[in-house]
């Protein structure tokens, strides 16, 4: 069996010679096998503290200043570090901590902070931000909020849920300040995505979202799929999954979504918010959509069961392609180049409800019933997005829109109604 000093030169040999931290915990347990037997080393692991084993100076993390903190007492009896109460530090001691190493804990209902200027080294705490949102994401529990706060981040796979009762919430600190390369992909569940501005001309698609219980709130998503050729098609916002299967419970709201693709109408295969499956429950509302290639929302192989409401939707190639079983009211779709609303086919059979929506101004396609076929009266309409695009006194949207399917509060996040009824749009005057 290996003595005190020869472990203790071992430890010292891997943390010099060895930069993986995975390698190098692999070939402390190792030496803790031959030493101790499997047996008695699972034992003293699974009798370990529930929270974070190894973590001596609690501060939620086991790092070098925990594996100094028990080196310098290997071989004595200091409670302090004698991790499986066996009145002496040894290599069981060590070999739990190695365990360990690298990882930090986060209680339920955590806050974590992701800086510009923070390291993956870091335990995500305010003081010790993270770098990313892919170390935050492998930090996260239910009810954790992940605070991002101004500068350019890489893109993540947000894969671990929350639940029903605690999601895990991810949010710009400062709206549309923490900048996040495209290709987003949220592949957990109970998961909020909040307030970022998402962007990357040579990337196909802004935010990718896998799963049920999603919601992608708040966000600028622009300038995606700036490029040639457009056969393998791209998105600001896709909601698909593999074979199409069903999902529950998506909501896409708020959203600021521009300049997707080349330039309006120059193919038909990038779109702005794409949906692609049926989701129970799913919601496209509030989003202000324009300059998008083809179709501003895009319900296209196996969407249904949909609410789109109270979207605006311009200066697109195509403006609104509804699916099977969507409730469609309140949009305003004005001066896309082709149809101004549409319908999908599916492999899903169901009638589509439209109520209220203004549509006018379009380049092509009917109108159906129930519409609104006059000018939405913008304070001030210009195609580029850099118009106000509230609606004037006097607008047939003012106070007209049906209450059935329509949110409770607009883009800005202002309560509906404000007058006599319901306004048309992303925006309630």
């Amino acid at each position: 069996m290996p003595n005190g000093s020869q472990i203790i030169a071992y430890t010292m040999l891997m943390l010099g010679r060895l930069s993986n931290l995975n390698a190098l915990k692999a070939a402390m347990l190792s030496v803790a096998s031959v030493a101790v037997g499997s047996t008695l080393l699972y034992m003293a692991l699974a009798a370990m503290n529930p929270n974070l084993p190894g973590d001596l100076n609690t501060d939620n993390k086991v790092d070098v200043a925990d594996l100094s903190y028990l080196l310098a007492r290997y071989g004595t009896s200091d409670a302090s570090a004698d991790m499986n109460n066996d009145g002496h530090i040894g290599i069981i001691d060590l070999s739990v901590l190695l365990s360990n190493f690298g990882k930090a804990y986060v209680p339920s209902g955590a806050q974590l902070y992701v800086s510009a200027s923070g390291s993956d080294a870091g335990s995500c705490t305010q003081s010790a931000p993270c770098r990313s949102l892919a170390r935050a994401n492998s930090l996260a529990k239910p009810g954790t909020t992940v605070n991002v706060g101004a500068g350019s981040f890489a893109a993540a796979t947000l894969s671990t849920s929350g639940s029903s009762s605690a999601r895990i919430k991810y949010v710009s600190a400062s709206k549309w300040a923490a900048l996040v390369a495209a290709n987003m992909r949220i592949t957990g569940q109970y998961i909020d995505f909040e307030g970022f501005d998402v962007s990357g001309s040579t990337l196909p698609i802004g935010i990718h979202v896998l799963s049920s219980n999603v919601t992608v709130k708040g966000n600028r998503v622009h300038n995606i799929h700036k490029y040639a050729p457009d056969e393998n098609g791209g998105a600001a916002i896709d909601v698909y999954t593999p074979n199409y299967s069903a999902l529950t419970n998506v909501v896409v709201d708020s959203n600021v979504v521009y300049d997707i693709g080349r330039s309006p109408a120059a193919s038909q295969t990038v779109q702005g918010i794409y949906i692609a499956v049926p989701v129970t429950g799913g919601k496209v509302i509030n989003n202000l959509v324009y300059g998008i290639e083809d179709f501003g929302i895009h319900a296209y192989h196996n969407p249904a069961y949909w609410t789109v409401a109270d979207n605006t939707v311009f200066n697109c190639g195509r403006g609104i392609l509804a699916g099977p079983g969507f409730k469609v009211a309140n949009n305003i779709s004005y001066k896309n180049l082709g149809a101004g609303m549409a319908v999908s086919s599916a492999q899903i059979q169901a009638p589509v409800t439209y109520a209220k929506n203004i549509i006018f101004g379009n380049g092509a396609g009917s109108v159906p019933s129930g519409s609104i076929a006059q000018d939405p009266q913008f304070i001030l309409y210009r195609a580029d997005g850099s118009g106000n695009y509230r609606l004037s006194a006097g607008s047939p949207g003012l106070n007209t829109g049906t209450a059935t399917d329509a949110p409770v509060y607009d883009i800005t996040g202002a309560a509906r109604p404000q007058g006599s009824g319901f306004d048309i749009g992303a925006y309630e005057q």
